[in-house]
């Protein structure tokens, strides 16, 4: 099994080099590739990221999911808190918010 899935990897790294061979041109290399991510015009594009901001949705995050423990147990025991589900949906709002900020 080993031995023919070392044929298989080398086969394929053949059939690679080959094709780069075919096409006239050397496969690039790896600096070239990562300079070109470097410039690509997503990158420019890219708004700044808001640290304050980010740092007053952690702080309100982390105080919202210590209060949860407490209302969970509550659950847990058959009552239901009344902000319960609010909490939740602003914990989930927040997230998405500073995921979508921290995105590229």
């Amino acid at each position: 099994m080993q031995k023919w899935l070392v044929g298989v990897v080398l086969s394929l790294l053949c059939c690679l080099t080959l094709q780069a061979g075919a096409q006239g041109q050397p496969p690039m290399p790896m600096q070239h590739i990562e300079a070109k991510v470097e410039q690509s015009p997503s990158n420019l594009h890219r708004k700044p990221v808001d640290h304050a901001l980010l740092k007053k949705q952690s702080e309100e995050l982390t105080s919202l999911v210590s209060l949860l423990s407490p209302q969970i147990d509550q659950v847990n025991e058959g009552l239901l808190p009344k902000d319960l589900q609010n909490r939740l949906a602003r914990i989930e709002k927040l997230a998405k918010q500073m995921r979508r900020e921290l995105q590229p």
